[in-house]
């Protein structure tokens, strides 16, 4: 098995000590590719969490807006009313 050809038969490829070093780099490239791509997926989840919460922190300040917004409009017409009054 030292002489291996292409599936067409054209190039000859001698096996080396260098295939030992690129398999093991490579290894090493999906190891970290794998490890990476875990973060990635741990951190898009966590994102998703804090856009959720984020989502509800809004929902519940624009109630407080509009209940803001129904008390001005109370005080102004109590206004109007001691004017008139």
């Amino acid at each position: 098995m030292s002489d291996l050809k292409t599936a067409d038969g054209q190039i000859e490829v001698a096996l080396h000590q260098e295939s030992i070093l690129f398999c093991n780099k490579m290894d090493r490239f999906l190891n970290m590719s794998e490890y990476y791509f875990d973060n990635v997926v741990t951190l898009s989840k966590a994102v998703n969490n804090k856009c959720t919460e984020l989502k509800d922190i809004l929902m519940d300040l624009g109630q407080a807006f509009k209940h803001i917004s129904q008390v001005n409009k109370m005080a102004k017409l109590e206004e109007a009313e001691d004017l008139f009054m």
